[in-house]
């Protein structure tokens, strides 16, 4: 997408990869900067791509819809809610909420961590949910629900499937809209980047802290951020890129879609065992007795999670791009390494009992 944009706008041809090794030293340089810097960069990055899709949203709903009106039935009943493919729309659907517990991760770096975390997940979760329902929602209406799979699967056909949302929010608020929205997409994607590495960086940090990995991971700069757990996770992500670019393969069906699938799953199961761990904690500790933080809340989190799991796997190839070969091994992937990260566990605690 990059390289594309690049060379549209300045004429300069470049393999997609130089662009992809460029966008990794600058979300370097912003991760070693700390936490408020990428916090203003990701705020104006996202902030913009919210807006216009917003706007365009609140106007077509203020105009009553498109050519069917609202839709409110038709959008919103069981039966279109449960007609295709639902697995998979709910697989992509928990797949668009990852990343909404980095709030957590952050607490170390937070002024009043026990007020502000919680607040923040809580927002994070509403707001982002709030705006991918009505925004949805209103792309529904203006095509009219009667036409709108008609038109995403054009849209997919087609070879451009960002169409399917550019091409009715231009239609409200002009032509202009079809130069901004891609370069709008290619920084919405960075940022989230930019929030990826800084979370991994974080999640290095305290695994150095507890001994499970190195403890030099827990080397901070003046700025406060975790330097060499930030410079780790840079190695990891060019090692992971190098083959494919040595390959020549295509960066979006495969190094993209192979390791978001790897990711979704990971953290999906990750989270799961986080609900599980959460009840088994508090039986034990008997630190906080009110039921819904401790039992309730985190059962019902697990229940879900356990579905969305199943919904992952039964739809892996799916999610990936390829073929069922590969998605078994990718898929297996995932408990091989999380064995492993038991395993270092296991050793840390021999080492240290109380940890």
């Amino acid at each position: 997408m990059v390289s594309g944009l690049v060379a549209q706008y300045t004429g300069l041809e470049a393999p997609w990869w130089v662009w992809t090794l460029v966008t990794i030293a600058v979300v370097q340089g912003l991760g070693q900067a700390g936490i408020e810097i990428g916090a203003r960069v990701l705020a104006v990055l996202v902030l913009a791509e919210f807006s216009i899709l917003l706007v365009f949203s609140l106007i077509t709903f203020v105009k009553g819809g498109g050519p069917e009106g609202l839709g409110v039935a038709a959008a919103f009943s069981p039966a279109s809610a449960l007609s295709g493919t639902p697995g998979i729309a709910l697989m992509f659907a928990v797949a668009s909420m990852f990343g909404f517990e980095a709030t957590a991760i952050y607490g170390e770096e937070a002024r009043d961590a026990r007020r502000t975390v919680p607040r923040a997940t809580y927002l994070a979760v509403l707001v982002v949910s709030a705006f991918f329902v009505f925004t949805s929602w209103m792309v529904i209406s203006a095509y009219g629900s009667s036409k709108a799979v008609a038109a995403a699967g054009a849209a997919v056909e087609g070879g451009d499937s960002a169409a399917f949302v550019f091409d009715p929010v231009a239609a409200q608020l002009g032509a202009w809209v079809n130069g901004v929205l891609p370069v709008l997409l290619a920084t919405s994607l960075f940022a989230g980047m930019l929030a990826f590495h800084n979370s991994a960086g974080r999640y290095l940090f305290s695994l150095g802290r507890e001994g499970v990995l190195p403890r030099r991971l827990t080397s901070i700069n003046r700025r406060h951020a975790p330097w060499l757990a930030g410079w780790t996770q840079t190695v990891i992500a060019v090692l992971l890129v190098l083959p494919f670019a040595v390959a020549g393969g295509d960066p979006v069906l495969t190094l993209f879609s192979w390791f978001s699938g790897v990711a979704v799953l990971a953290m999906m199961l990750m989270y799961l065992l986080t609900s599980v761990s959460v009840i088994v904690f508090f039986r034990r500790e008997r630190v906080d007795t009110r039921p819904w933080n401790t039992l309730i809340a985190p059962a019902l989190g697990a229940l879900g999670l356990a579905g969305a799991v199943w919904l992952i796997l039964a739809n892996f190839p799916t999610l990936i791009g390829g073929s069922t070969a590969t998605a078994i091994w990718l898929a297996c992937c995932v408990p091989v390494m999380m064995l492993l990260g038991v395993l270092a566990a296991l050793r840390v605690r021999r080492r240290a009992p109380g940890a």
